[in-house]
């Protein structure tokens, strides 16, 4: 069996509703952006989409995020992917109470037994902070 990387979201937080369909929360477009060190994130989900040639098989994976510059690593996962029914296997995982202590690229990386890894960079930015002065919401008077 063959396991092929769809898609990876990097977002907070994900709902399913009673329809099957998925709400993602929080989703992080253009990597993670703080203002100092460490950061602290309380959960940082990695939203997947994987597609298999056979169906009835499963295979063991381990999931890392690490530090590219140092290859320091901030969770490691271990678990089992399951192709059961032909159709994309829909792959959430979930890495709660994280602690940034560098910026620059991290790399989550997810290797499926006998296959290369797939690999996701994004970036931990550092963002002084947003000036919300003259930001105006519509249909509201300007702040003072």
């Amino acid at each position: 069996m063959t396991i092929t990387h769809n898609f990876t979201v990097i977002c907070e937080d994900f709902r399913m509703e009673m329809s099957g369909k998925f709400i993602l929360i929080g989703v992080f477009a253009n990597g993670l952006s703080t203002p100092q060190l460490p950061f602290p994130v309380p959960g940082l989900t990695f939203f997947q989409s994987f597609g298999a040639d056979e169906t009835g098989i499963s295979r063991k994976f381990t999931a890392t995020l690490r530090q590219l510059d140092n290859g320091a690593v901030l969770a490691k996962v271990n678990g089992q992917i399951q192709a059961s029914i032909p159709a994309p296997i829909i792959m959430p995982i979930k890495l709660q109470n994280l602690r940034f202590m560098s910026f620059g690229t991290y790399t989550w990386s997810f290797e499926v037994e006998g296959q290369e890894p797939f690999l996701t960079e994004f970036p931990v930015l550092h963002n002084p902070g947003v000036d919300t002065k003259g930001i105006r919401v519509v249909g509201l008077p300007p702040s003072q």
